[in-house]
């Protein structure tokens, strides 16, 4: 089963604890989206991914490497 979140849930997640710099902050955002699919895949879909900053690129690929969230990513030349 694939459970799809959009940006008002995703604002909505609990964060189990504070970060400490942006790489902390980027593993715990990984972990509580991930979480969210709660035994479930997690399908994330990103449009017009050159657009990213460099800290949403890099929440991306950490969510990629993840089993438990199936990436979609659309690019534009």
């Amino acid at each position: 089963m694939t459970q799809s979140l959009g940006p008002a849930q995703l604002q909505r997640l609990p964060y189990r604890r504070q970060a400490e710099g942006l790489a902390d902050a980027l593993r715990e955002a990984s972990d509580t989206i991930a979480a969210a699919a709660a035994g479930s895949t997690l399908l994330l879909m990103v449009d017009d991914a050159q657009e990213l900053d460099d800290a949403s690129s890099a929440l991306l690929g950490l969510l990629a490497l993840r089993a438990e969230v199936f990436v979609v990513v659309t690019l534009d030349r």
